[in-house]
Parts: structure tokens; sequence; C-alpha cells
């Protein structure tokens, strides 16, 4: 596990890093090894994560061919029990809404994203809520005519939130922010 873990790591470090300079080829046949890590369950974990190193690139790399699976798993993996993989999807798809979002492939999975966000909305999982709350923000920068879809889907469950004794801290400040968004 440890040996797969490493080769992922170092596969994903090389797109982000160098991916400029080795080649659009090798590039391009990594992400696609890399998507195919997203579907096996031993792997999965490390490759979101390695996902979003190589979202997060300065070198703006095209991701263009690879993205609308990468997006696609990673809201999949939001109804999923392990919370390490939510927490994990939700951070790599802020970054790819945040560097990518403006592309229409991305922009159009934005609803599909959003169904699959709503219910990670609640008092139950303050963390969880902020980092859903963060990627509903993203979208709406990335795409203002997400607006509409963010507040039919989202509003329901900050208003429920509101409403909560629990909210505070960072996962308040998320909802403040998505709030002074839709406004």
């Amino acid at each position: 596990q440890e040996v797969k873990d490493a080769a992922i790591n170092a596969a994903g470090l090389m797109v982000a890093n160098l991916g400029d300079e080795v080649g659009e080829k090798e590039v391009k046949d990594t992400l696609a090894v890399l998507v195919e890590r997203l579907s096996n369950e031993i792997t999965r974990l490390t490759t979101v994560k390695v996902f979003g190193k190589i979202a997060s690139s300065p070198l703006k790399l095209p991701l263009a061919p690879v993205l609308p699976d990468v997006v696609k798993e990673l809201a999949s993996f939001l109804r999923k029990q392990n919370r390490q993989l939510k927490q994990a999807s939700l951070s790599t798809l802020e970054v790819v809404v945040r560097n990518y979002g403006k592309e229409k492939a991305v922009a159009a999975l934005f609803p599909n994203v959003l169904t699959e966000l709503s219910p990670l909305i609640s008092d139950a999982d303050l963390h969880i809520t902020q980092l859903s709350l963060g990627l509903a923000v993203a979208m709406l920068k990335a795409s203002p005519d997400a607006a509409a879809n963010v507040r039919d889907v989202t509003y329901p469950k900050s208003i429920e939130l509101v409403q909560s004794s629990l909210l505070q801290g960072q996962a308040l400040q998320a909802l403040l922010s998505l709030f002074a968004e839709l406004v």
C-alpha cells in the first residue's frame, strides 16, 4: 500500500511541477493512469489528494480531457461514508472549481456536484459543512450563472444550519461567505 501511495504521489508531483517540461503525451498518459486509480478503492484517497496538487499547480496544465471524469468521481465520493475521502474530495473539488471552474466542461457539472453536496450541509459535522459551503462559494465565484442552482440546492440546508445552536467558527464564516455571494 505504501509503495502504491508513494508511486501515485511521485507521478502527481511530477505532473504538477514538471508538466510543462516532460511532454504533453507523458502528462496525458500519467493523468489517464491517475483517473484509473480513482476507481480503485485502495488507491482512491491518495489519488484524490494528488489531483488536488495537480489542479493547484502554478503551471495551469491543460486538464480538460480528464476533468469531467475527475469531477464526476469526486462528486460521487461525497456519498461515501469515509470521512477522510469526503474531506479530500471537497478540498480537491474546491481547488478544481477555483482554477478550472470557468471551463464549460467543469461548469456543466456544477448541478451534479451541488446535488451531492447539499446533504453534507448540517450541524452533524461542521468541518465537512465548512468545506461544502466553501465549495459552493467557489462555484459562485467561478460561474455567476450557477447562482440560481446554488440558491435552490443549498439555501434550504443553510436555513436549517442557521437555526442550529452548534453553528460557530469556520462553518459560520463559510455560511456568511455563501450568503454574501448570493446577495
